[in-house]
């Protein structure tokens, strides 16, 4: 059976490779910030995943059944001179997904940055 699984940051890099992988096979709904869908997905939403009244409307709208998320800021000059945005970005959002995930039974996958920080 189907599964709907929502893709966060489908435009990039490895939201467009996962969609291509599962295209076919699953119900694939992305979404990214920067509006470009790719020719994968079943449905695409543009959006910031900080805005956590959209991100609750498409999960229940589509029933998902999981989440993978991998959309960030990855540009460390970006993380680096703007890092209140940063932070809401990739922490705030990203525990507020898993939330929300977590509210209507899904389950949740989380892919991150290649990047390795040193903690500081």
């Amino acid at each position: 059976m189907r599964q709907n699984i929502l893709i966060t940051g489908s435009s990039g890099f490895v939201g467009y490779h996962l969609s291509r992988y599962l295209h076919g096979n699953q119900h694939l709904i992305g979404t990214d910030i920067d509006g470009s869908p790719n020719p994968w997905l079943d449905a695409f939403h543009e959006l910031d995943i900080r805005d956590g009244h959209q991100l609750r409307k498409i999960l229940n709208m589509y029933d998902i059944d999981q989440v993978i998320h991998s959309a960030y800021i990855k540009d460390l000059v970006e993380c680096e001179t703007h890092p209140e945005a940063a932070y809401s970005t990739n922490v705030d959002a990203s525990l507020g997904l898993y939330e929300l995930t977590k509210a209507i039974g899904s389950r949740f996958v989380f892919i991150s940055s290649d990047i390795v920080f040193d903690g500081n």
